[in-house]
């Protein structure tokens, strides 16, 4: 799968705004970062081929449904990847389940966001 330049840009910039928070919970000191920036980093690692998959589809004019909604379903499985991550490395899974969570959130409506900016531009 090929993602163009405008895919590419919402990766970078969400990756981009990953980092920082992550280091500005470590900056700041707090409590329980290192479970908060694992919660966060998996859900970007989730959501970043869930959207490539479905710009893909967009890109081409293909039926966009079928990976729209696996990608969601992927997003919803991140929760199982994540019990397994605090379960092996004895992180507590509230703070990293809120904070997949909460990124989660973030990032679909960025996604969100992203894809109309990029339908307007297309003139679409």
């Amino acid at each position: 799968m090929r993602v163009g330049r405008g895919g590419l840009g919402y990766l970078a910039a969400t990756f981009a705004l990953l980092v920082v928070a992550c280091g500005l919970l470590w900056a700041w000191g707090v409590d329980g970062r290192a479970g908060l920036a694992v919660g966060a980093a998996v859900a970007w690692i989730v959501q970043a081929p869930a959207y490539g998959a479905l710009v893909y589809r967009l890109d081409r004019g293909l039926d966009a449904t079928r990976v729209w909604i696996g990608g969601m379903g992927a997003r919803l499985g991140g929760f199982a990847i994540l019990a397994v991550a605090s379960w092996l490395s004895a992180l507590p899974v509230a703070p990293v389940a809120v904070s997949y969570a909460i990124t989660m959130v973030v990032l679909l409506v960025l996604e969100a966001a992203w894809l109309a900016r990029r339908r307007l531009a297309s003139g679409g």
